[in-house]
């Protein structure tokens, strides 16, 4: 498994946790929600970058000292796959934070390996503040190898072809004005090309054999297409 660590704006302190506010999100003002069912309320949107299989959160409250209570008391979670259609993981209650860098944290909800690329925490309550605030989360991501698999959310029909292929493979279907990633099994980006239009050919030959991902997101909606390609 592989943890995604979600660094709001945190340092990187080693075991010490910060407290300084300039080092953790804080909302004062409720803004309308991507979630149309949350309505106006503070939130936090995360977008992977990727479709992922999720499991375990660990999660930090506002640990600003003397202005804990502007920490999220009772808090939703809630994922997509395309920021569009919305499922509700579970709501919560997080402790408040101590106000000390010795802060450890603490476990939330388990995604039981649910599929999705965009997770939104919201902030229904705060511990007292006016504000709600939030210090870091982190995700931990299920047997990644196996989980890049064709995903398709919009049906846009496409095509990669030759697959397998020794470098060069041409992307063909309903795609215009979609961004283009290519990734490997870690979701490290490669390539990467904006505004393209079908069809478009994409040049692997400077990478090593291996299974690769081709990220497909329109631009203005972000319905999304991932297919698998095989360089050999």
């Amino acid at each position: 498994m592989l943890s995604i660590r979600f660094v709001i704006a945190q340092n990187c302190n080693g075991p010490d946790h910060s407290i300084n506010a300039n080092d953790s999100w804080l909302s004062c003002t409720e803004s309308l929600s991507p979630n149309i069912e949350r309505g106006n309320s503070h939130w936090i949107m995360y977008d992977l970058g990727y479709v992922y299989h999720l499991s375990k959160t660990h999660l930090w409250n506002y640990n600003v000292t003397g202005e804990t209570d502007k920490g999220m008391k009772t808090v939703s979670i809630d994922y997509s796959l395309d920021g569009i259609t919305w499922t509700e993981l579970e709501t919560f209650e997080l402790q408040e934070a101590p106000g000390l860098s010795s802060y450890q944290g603490e476990e939330g909800p388990s995604f039981d390996s649910a599929m999705c690329r965009y997770v939104l925490i919201t902030g229904i309550e705060s511990w007292g503040g006016s504000c709600i605030g939030l210090s870091e989360v982190q995700f931990t991501i299920d047997n990644v190898t196996s989980v890049l698999s064709d995903v398709e959310i919009d049906n846009i029909g496409i095509t990669l072809y030759p697959n397998p292929t020794e470098g060069l493979f041409t992307i063909s279907g309903l795609v215009e004005l979609y961004e283009i990633e290519i990734l490997d099994l870690n979701g490290s980006i490669f390539q990467s090309l904006s505004n393209v239009s079908s069809p478009v050919s994409i040049d692997l030959s400077t990478l090593p054999n291996g299974t690769y991902f081709v990220n497909i997101v329109h631009s203005s909606n972000q319905n999304l297409c991932m297919r698998k390609i095989i360089k050999h």
